[in-house]
């Protein structure tokens, strides 16, 4: 399946010079049940099912890829929710609450 790149990456500041950090690019991802809804996908001709979760795991693969080869010394985080947010920067997971 292909995934149309549709990232968006806001210059750096040229007025912060050599000080600014490395880019941080932030991934907000629902992994609720519904993303568990399955549609119909023509892949190389056979047809599948995929979760809107498969999708999305298969679209942040590309768009971490193209990170690591167009802007190597960004810093990613994770934030995933459903009943409750956990937050995910680079090996470290910090837990937060439960969503109300």
């Amino acid at each position: 399946m292909d995934c149309e790149e549709r990232l968006f990456l806001l210059p750096s500041d040229p007025q912060a010079g050599s000080l600014a950090a490395d880019p941080l690019v932030v991934f907000c991802v629902d992994v609720s049940g519904s993303m568990s809804i399955t549609t119909e996908v023509i892949d190389s001709g056979q047809t599948v099912y995929l979760s809107r979760l498969q999708v999305l795991q298969q679209c942040l693969l590309s768009s971490l890829s193209f990170l690591c080869d167009s802007t190597p010394n960004s810093r990613v985080a994770l934030i995933t929710f459903n009943n409750q947010v956990n937050i995910y920067i680079h090996t470290l997971k910090i837990r937060k609450g439960k969503k109300n």
